[in-house]
Formats: structure tokens, sequence, C-alpha cells
């Protein structure tokens, strides 16, 4: 889905040491973790978008969903945040909108 390089994330001019190799290493060891958050953050979202697309509209499973996230040890408005992030993500056109959509919470994090 998001390929993220050190090199594009601007939160991470500084540097961790003063040993410059390490600091590469950390940086490119950083940019790794936040691929991998922002991918798994939109693939969430597209499993929790199907789950309660499946669930929806029908009094048969009321309550049948949150029983479910509850049950795989996830909340309610975690998973919300996922589907969320995953709709507007997939709503977007813009490649660079795309990155910025899929990276917007862990710059928050990482400041």
């Amino acid at each position: 889905m998001v390929k993220i390089e050190f090199q594009n994330l601007d939160y991470l001019d500084g540097n961790f040491c003063d040993d410059e190799d390490v600091n590469y290493f950390l940086k490119e060891k950083t940019a790794q973790i936040c691929q991998l958050q922002a991918n798994s953050s939109l693939e969430l979202g597209k499993i929790f978008c199907e789950a309660v697309n499946r669930l929806a509209g029908d009094n048969h499973y009321n309550g049948l969903y949150e029983k479910w996230l509850l049950k795989i040890g996830f909340n309610r408005m975690t998973a919300l945040r996922h589907r969320k992030r995953y709709e507007l993500y997939t709503q977007v056109k813009n490649e660079h909108s795309k990155k910025l959509i899929s990276i917007l919470q862990l710059e928050f994090y990482l400041n």
C-alpha cells in the first residue's frame, strides 16, 4: 500500500546520537516501523469495513460486530478510527494525499 522512506519524513531531520551510522540505521528502522504501522492500520480498516458492512442492516446481527471486536481484542472506537482512515484513503485519488493520510497519526506520535 504505502512506501515510506525516512528521507521523506520531516520529523526525522534531527539525530538520535552523535554517530552518523547509528543515526542512519535508526532512521531506516523508524521508517520501516512507520510503514508497517501505516499499512497495518489501512489493512485493519479494510477488514473492519468489510465486517461492519456484512453485519449491518439485519436485526439478526445486532450487536454482533461489537461482540466480535471485543472477542478479538479491539475497542469499538479503535476499529472505527481504522475504518475511517481506510475510507478516507480509498476516497482520495492523489498519491501524496494518500501517503499523508496513512502516516498522519504516526507523525502525531513521533513529534
